[in-house]
């Protein structure tokens, strides 16, 4: 069971816009111009694959019956560059966000050729969030006066939190101090015996390190 702190009443936020970032960091596509065909080295046009929110992944990729995934376009491109005369490959993405449930991992198999590249794109004007977070839509309850708190159920390992788009800062100690430029704050006693000691559960606590030093550190295996 996870519980997420909440927010104090006298900030007031529409709570269905709560976000964990749990899988990886958000991309976003900026504008592009327009994909326009082009002669390739297989003799034929660009292949142009579009994806929209509002696709689906057994469709074709066109214009009017768009792919909903990014990974459902990589695999189509994918197929046209081990064609034995392949084509360039524009995938235009269409304004919206698309959430991951797993990395999206792009290596030399998704560049083409120098005749025949693939692009992946916004369309024109349109704004594309890739992201990794998913969408959390718990049931709020009220902790005291001033604190509201959240489960959010087990299973879910992340540590950003955003709220209608602002990231929320964890519980920490010492609290967050957004003068002090290093950690946002730090103090030498974060983990000292005494304090570990009132811990309900330890295993759940993250710890950032601070080291300093003088000269030149040197392997020795």
């Amino acid at each position: 069971m996870r519980t997420v702190p909440g927010f104090r009443k006298s900030r007031r936020f529409p709570l269905p816009g709560l976000l964990a970032a749990v899988v990886g960091v958000t991309l976003g596509f900026g504008a592009a111009t327009a994909p326009t065909a082009s002669a390739a080295e297989g003799g034929g046009k660009t292949v142009t694959l579009h994806v929209a929110p509002t696709g689906n992944d057994r469709a074709n990729g066109s214009a009017a019956r768009p792919f909903r995934t990014v990974e459902r376009a990589q695999e189509a491109a994918r197929k046209e560059v081990r064609k034995h005369r392949p084509r360039p490959v524009d995938v235009v993405v269409h304004a919206g966000t698309y959430r991951l449930d797993h990395t999206l991992t792009f290596g030399p198999e998704d560049s083409g050729t120098d005749g025949a590249p693939v692009r992946y794109l916004a369309a024109p004007g349109e704004r594309v969030v890739i992201s990794g977070g998913r969408s959390l839509r718990p049931e709020w309850n009220s902790y005291n006066d001033t604190v509201k708190v959240a489960d959010i159920g087990a299973g879910l390992d992340f540590d950003g939190l955003f709220l209608d788009g602002e990231r929320q800062v964890l519980a920490r100690y010492p609290n967050y101090d957004p003068k002090t430029a290093i950690l946002g704050g730090y103090a030498a006693d974060a983990i000292s015996a005494q304090r570990a000691a009132r811990w309900k559960n330890p295993t759940t606590a993250l710890v950032r390190g601070l080291h300093q030093g003088s000269g030149a550190a040197t392997p020795t295996g």
